[in-house]
């Protein structure tokens, strides 16, 4: 009776919750950040992602990342405006609500569809406190992609402000594929191809001070531009590190441990082949001696 009684509760819970032990299988076709940065320091901030269902679904979920070294003060608006097309046709009145967890923000948005549906998600957040404000430079040091749900096809990046920005970097941890980073008018745009999930998206920026005048001092009294260089210098030694190991190093020692692996097998059977005829020899003698104990 209780095993029965079991039975029909996980029955339950499998009919009731599907999307809590069934994964749904989609792509992300694109995904879009625009990052406009104001005179005093705020942003807003609109990221775009398009998905293509495989199976049945309840809804998206959208998050932004505020890990990483932050300066002091920096917050995202928790009421972000939330917009929704479904094969096109712009969906009104879509419910969502915000959650807060340690490294950012995520939006849940109850969206439901079937499979083969083409879902683009617009979520616009507020940014206070973006950049840090140093005597010299104003540095942009974000995290805003840090564990994406999968790969995403095609990935775009733009940042603008008033002012651009003197030089902008595009980093994405121990990848080594190289993102196209070009400077358009007054605006960076930052694009890639292939983005795996999971995969930590940092924006490393600096301008003037000056370009951010109106924004008020954050009590930084450093100069920071050296420092800001000397960080980019070093990131790109260790992908210059990394790429020497995983072009010729890691190939030159296969190379090695198959020529020794060669080398170890022909002396093994140069030794079996001895063993093989004297076993021969062996079972010949006795062969022999059998048939003269027979006649």
């Amino acid at each position: 009776m209780k095993k029965r009684w079991l039975v029909t509760l996980v029955f339950a819970c499998l009919l009731f919750i599907p999307s809590l032990v069934f994964a749904v299988d989609f792509d992300i076709l694109s995904y879009q950040g625009d990052l406009n940065i104001h005179a005093d320091n705020t942003a807003i901030f609109k990221e775009t992602i398009t998905y293509r269902f495989g199976d049945d679904y309840n809804g998206q979920l959208v998050g932004l990342g505020k890990a990483g070294k932050m300066p002091e003060g920096f917050d995202i608006d928790p009421d972000p405006t939330v917009q929704v097309s479904k094969n096109g046709q712009i969906i009104q009145n879509v419910s969502f609500y915000t959650m807060e967890e340690e490294d950012g923000y995520k939006v849940k948005i109850y969206n439901a569809g079937y499979a083969g549906d083409t879902v683009r998600v617009t979520v616009t957040w507020k940014l206070t406190n973006l950049l840090f404000l140093y005597q010299d430079i104003a540095e942009l040091n974000w995290q805003p992609l840090t564990d994406s749900s999968g790969d995403i096809k095609e990935f775009e990046f733009k940042v603008s402000s008033e002012n651009p920005a003197e030089k902008l970097y595009f980093h994405t941890g121990k990848l080594f594929k190289e993102a196209s980073i070009k400077k358009v008018n007054d605006f960076y745009q930052v694009k890639m191809k292939d983005l795996p999930r999971n995969r930590q998206v940092e924006l490393h920026a600096y301008w003037p001070r000056s370009a951010f005048s109106e924004a008020p001092d954050q009590g930084l009294v450093s100069d920071n531009l050296i420092w800001f260089k000397r960080v980019e210098l070093e990131i790109a030694s260790e992908k210059a590190s990394d790429k020497i190991v995983m072009m010729w190093l890691i190939p030159i020692v296969l190379t090695v441990l198959l020529f020794v692996g060669l080398i170890f097998y022909k002396r093994f059977k140069k030794k079996l082949v001895p063993r093989r005829n004297l076993l021969r020899t062996i079972v010949s003698m006795s062969h022999l001696w059998i048939g003269r104990q027979w006649f």
